[in-house]
């Protein structure tokens, strides 16, 4: 009997990749179980010896940690290094290889969508592991014109120059009066934007009781598109704000089935298609 399982804080107990991983592998006859790992901040360090004592056969890795997971790992992959996150662990041998399925299975998503990406401007929202494997997407994608924001401007910039994307605070993109240096953001005018993509974790008033205002004074004109990374979420307000701009809207279910395939393979050598991960995730609801 084989074992994978799913890193992160206490929020890897509502994830829906156990489910998911161990339906599919009992569908394909593989003897294994896939199981939440909550782990401390403080644990993190012990995680790789961990996975081998346990001799775990793979890993997915989610936030907190698909950043701070690298230095305890025996080799990461090209497109992990040049991304600087982890979702998924293969292991070989006694080595931990870290590799990341996010930014294909977010480049699947986008297959779906009527657009051209060399006229496209985009907005991503947020600076974590899911951020800039979404940059690194978009980047390959060579979209016309990449915008950044999120709430720490010192990893705004620093997310921006990394992926060669253009760095907003996300006070100035919502019209607050000021910023930290006393700057009046009055004279931003709204910014046309093709896609809108949210990558931080937060999509109700109950993570922020900050977003609604803030979806409010977002200005961005002839929004086409809204895609969440988040799902499941009983109040979605990015969705709402989708719905009031005319825009379409994509939650984050589609990308979990897309990477879950992705990682699927990494550690079985099968290539399952990717609409039986959609519709597993479908039946869960």
């Amino acid at each position: 009997m084989k074992v994978f399982c799913i890193l992160g804080d206490e929020r890897v107990r509502y994830s829906k990749s156990p489910g998911l991983h161990s339906k599919i592998m009992k569908q394909y006859g593989i003897e294994a179980i896939y199981v939440p790992f909550p782990v401390t901040s403080d644990q993190l360090g012990q995680v790789s010896s961990g996975l081998k004592a346990l001799n775990i056969a793979g890993a997915n890795v989610t936030v907190p940690y698909k950043e701070k997971i690298i230095p305890y790992l025996d080799e990461v992959s090209e497109a992990a290094r040049e991304i600087g996150a982890v979702n998924t662990i293969v292991r070989s041998g006694d080595r931990l290889i870290g590799d990341n399925t996010d930014f294909g299975g977010f480049m699947d998503c986008l297959r779906d969508l009527q657009w051209a990406p060399g006229k496209a401007t985009v907005l991503v929202v947020g600076t974590g592991g899911v951020a800039k494997a979404i940059l690194h997407a978009l980047k390959k994608l060579k979209v016309k014109r990449i915008l950044v924001s999120g709430r720490s401007l010192d990893k705004v910039h620093e997310v921006s120059k990394r992926f060669g994307a253009e760095a907003y605070s996300w006070d100035s993109l919502c019209g607050h009066t000021l910023d930290h240096s006393g700057d009046s953001y009055d004279k931003l005018e709204e910014i046309a934007v093709d896609l809108l993509i949210n990558a931080t974790s937060v999509s109700s008033c109950a993570e922020s009781p900050t977003l609604r205002d803030d979806l409010q004074r977002l200005r961005i004109k002839r929004c086409k598109h809204v895609f969440d990374v988040n799902y499941g979420r009983s109040e979605n307000l990015w969705m709402e704000w989708a719905q009031k701009v005319g825009a379409t809207s994509i939650d984050g279910l589609s990308m979990l089935a897309n990477q879950a395939q992705r990682s699927f393979l990494l550690w079985t050598g099968l290539d399952v298609e990717k609409n039986e991960f959609r519709r597993i995730l479908e039946s869960f609801h």
